[in-house]
């Protein structure tokens, strides 16, 4: 994230993120057999704080 003093209401889940905990479980989606049909994807877990156009 952008530091301890990013504005919480610019990231559309209104709320910062443990990073640990969402990459975790984005790693073990990842490696189970339910992510087994994804191809060439970018997963952005961050919250909805940067938008792409």
């Amino acid at each position: 994230m952008k530091g301890a003093n990013y504005p919480v209401y610019e990231i559309p889940l209104c709320r910062l993120g443990d990073s640990e905990q969402y990459i975790d479980r984005t790693a073990v989606f990842l490696a189970s057999s339910d992510a087994d049909y994804m191809t060439g994807q970018i997963i952005m877990v961050d919250g909805g704080a940067i938008k792409l156009c």
